[in-house]
């Protein structure tokens, strides 16, 4: 297939996690890194079901290394993720995520040779100016400020934009496959390490009983979709170029606004703060000056 096509499949699918991200951070699981543990053996457990295949092998050392390492960073931008979505409406967070075509693209161009014509550097400025304006809170005095969440989504682009070029170069070394299960598997190993510093760890069997069985289907759902849009993303990194099909994902606004309108008749109480009339305005001024900063650095 087309990586075009696969990277809009992957795209729609992402978008669908992150709204029901959304709905199990605000309602079942209140603790990002416990719902990020959770997300991260579920990922585990897909790796295992992955070696049914037979398309998994033992790699060399320097790709296993890296895979590795990709999992490790995957998981940190996921924690910082959720983070920034428990206390932060999706519909903020998700433009700023597109400042990742951004980083990856600067990365690109350092470690892949990837270089940028004029013209990209002004979609550039778009990207930047629409994310900080989905950004900026309206304060009771009439200003606006940027918020904890922004710094902490910030975070996560970059280990996000990371992890794209790593992952790029990784499969110049190994197939899509082998990237895949291995950095599952680093993932895992990042949350073994993050629960064994955190005192979550301690009582994570008491939190675990606390969370109600819907959410758990819920959860299975979203890191499910999360993980075959995952896997979509890493064919298409085989068939095209890094910055290319990060640019083509940040189409996710578009998605997550029609999916507000949406499921805001099923969930008006969750939705409610997205729907005001000045505050949709903005977000889909800001999707739009987003997106035409994509089209511009394509």
């Amino acid at each position: 297939m087309d990586w075009l096509f696969l990277s809009l499949v992957a795209t729609a699918l992402w978008a669908t996690s992150n709204m029901i991200d959304k709905v199990v951070l605000s309602e079942y699981i209140k603790r990002p890194l416990l719902y990020t543990a959770l997300a991260g053996f579920l990922g585990f457990t897909f790796a295992m079901i992955e070696i049914s295949s037979l398309r998994v092998q033992i790699v060399a050392a320097l790709p296993l290394a890296l895979c590795l390492l990709e999992g490790f960073i995957y998981i940190g931008a996921l924690f910082f993720y959720f983070k920034s979505l428990s206390i932060e409406e999706v519909t903020r967070i998700v433009p700023v995520l597109q400042t990742i075509p951004l980083i990856t693209l600067v990365l690109a161009t350092i470690f892949l040779n990837e270089i940028l014509k004029p013209y990209q550097y002004i979609g550039v400025v778009f990207i930047i100016g629409g994310a900080l304006m989905v950004s900026l809170r309206k304060k009771n005095t009439g200003f606006f400020r940027i918020n904890k969440a922004f710094w902490l989504i910030s975070l996560s682009c970059i280990l996000y934009g990371i992890s794209w070029v790593l992952s790029k170069y990784i499969l110049s070394m190994v197939s899509y496959w082998n990237l895949f299960f291995w950095s599952r598997i680093g993932g895992f190993l990042a949350i073994c390490c993050m629960l064994f510093i955190s005192p979550v760890a301690r009582k994570l069997v008491s939190l675990l009983k606390e969370i109600p069985r819907r959410s758990f289907s819920l959860l299975t759902t979203s890191e499910g979709v999360n993980l075959i849009a995952l896997f979509i993303v890493n064919i298409a990194l085989s068939k095209g170029q890094a910055s290319l099909v990060s640019t083509v994902t940040s189409s996710q606004p578009l998605f997550i606004i029609l999916f507000v309108l949406f499921l805001s008749r099923h969930f008006p109480k969750l939705f409610a703060k997205e729907l005001e009339k000045s505050s949709i305005t903005l977000k889909l001024i800001a999707s739009i000056i987003i997106i035409i900063g994509f089209f511009l650095v394509r």
